[in-house]
């Protein structure tokens, strides 16, 4: 993970961590340089680079969208019978996390329509008052005096 997050509202923000939060438990974190060394002894199986401009492409859906590019790599000491399962593993994950952060995308907007539903109250409060200062200068008929 080299995603290098984004700053809104003073904040840093990291969608590549929250996202691989609820990812399987047959991840492991590491290095890049730790996961090249364990391709080649035959620890891992493959790694999937997060690049550092994860966030920022997230972000990028406001503007002028980016798409997230993952990378990822092979142990040649794979079986080939076990690179296709590996492969599929990979896309499933891609998937996964695809979904995560279309569903991440879909609650943001949920949640600004009902900031904008919670906050119509207000407003329609505030035209009831205007409404009732203008029946105030109107005449009965509704002609100004």
């Amino acid at each position: 993970n080299l995603d290098e997050g984004v700053e809104i509202g003073g904040k840093k923000l990291y969608y590549a961590q929250s996202l691989l939060n609820s990812l399987s438990e047959h991840l492991k974190f590491t290095s890049l340089n730790d996961a090249k060394i364990g391709l080649e002894n035959g620890t891992y199986a493959a790694y999937i680079l997060l690049p550092s401009t994860f966030s920022a492409s997230i972000e990028s859906i406001n503007e002028k969208p980016v798409k997230v590019e993952l990378e990822y790599e092979l142990s040649d000491k794979l079986a080939p019978e076990s690179k296709a399962g590996i492969v599929k593993d990979i896309e499933d994950f891609k998937l996964k996390l695809s979904n995560d952060i279309s569903y991440m995308y879909v609650s943001a907007v949920m949640d600004e329509f009902h900031n904008a539903q919670d906050n119509s109250k207000l407003v329609l409060d505030n035209d009831k008052k205007e409404l009732e200062r203008l029946r105030r200068v109107l005449g009965p008929a509704g002609t100004l005096f």
